[in-house]
């Protein structure tokens, strides 16, 4: 059950396909996004690859956990709920 309500949750392509729309429309967001690019580019061509990749993977990781947790406290669902669910 637990990894059901984990796959419904966490690994939805539908859930991320519906939140891309969202953010497509919200005024701004593709600008922020294009100029998140252009910095990124530009720490990249810094620190080089391999720290940048390093970089990118662990602030993605935590910014996943963030993530889950606005959206299960969006779902109304309890912390524990939220503990049991995490990997």
């Amino acid at each position: 059950m637990q990894d059901l309500l984990k796959e419904l949750f966490w690994n939805s392509d539908e859930i991320h396909s519906a939140a891309d729309q969202i953010c497509q429309s919200i005024p701004g967001y593709q600008e922020s996004a294009q100029r998140y690019e252009e910095t990124a580019a530009q720490v990249q061509n810094i620190l080089g690859y391999e720290l940048y990749d390093q970089l990118c993977t662990r602030l993605a990781e935590c910014s996943a956990y963030e993530i889950r947790a606005y959206y299960s406290l969006g779902l109304g669902l309890r912390e524990e709920l939220i503990h049991s669910l995490s990997f």
